[in-house]
């Protein structure tokens, strides 16, 4: 997991602690909302903040240099695309719901929009597997530092 990835998880879990939080206050203060809001933002979290990271993640390292990021058209509408999903999944109304066994309820509105990130995220995986697969592969070692192919290189 990218290091990206994993920062994006942490600023969802604290975003899930606020959520937690806010149904514990509105319930007037009964533990079992704020449980359960908990799990279910558990249940859907990996579908949204680190899908959305890895699918930004994905075309800027693509755009960029070996050793300067570019920000190019590419990267500016994956971006305005993360941030609407975003939009979408914290400000659209939670009205219809799938209820799971043991009474967890899933938004419709979530599972839509977790589906449409996994859909791009799987169409950029592809992508870039069709793409390594036509690239060959360049193997460098630097003198002296060991390689499985190569040998150690001497001078």
């Amino acid at each position: 997991m990218s290091n990206l990835t994993r920062a994006s998880r942490h600023l969802s879990t604290l975003e899930s602690t606020g959520y937690a939080f806010t149904a514990f206050l509105a319930s007037q203060g009964q533990v079992g909302a704020s449980i359960a809001e908990t799990v279910l933002r558990g249940l859907v979290a990996p579908f949204g903040h680190g899908v959305w990271t890895a699918i930004l993640s994905v075309v800027l390292f693509r755009q960029s240099g070996l050793k300067h990021f570019r920000i190019t058209g590419a990267v500016l509408l994956n971006y305005l695309f993360v941030a609407l999903l975003h939009g979408f999944w914290d400000g659209l109304p939670r009205v219809s719901y799938l209820v799971l066994p043991f009474g967890v309820h899933i938004s419709v509105v979530s599972l839509i929009i977790s589906v449409i990130g996994m859909a791009v995220l799987g169409g950029l995986w592809r992508q870039a597997l069709r793409r390594q697969a036509q690239e060959p592969v360049v193997l460098v070692a630097r003198q002296g530092e060991p390689s499985a192919d190569l040998g150690t290189l001497e001078n």
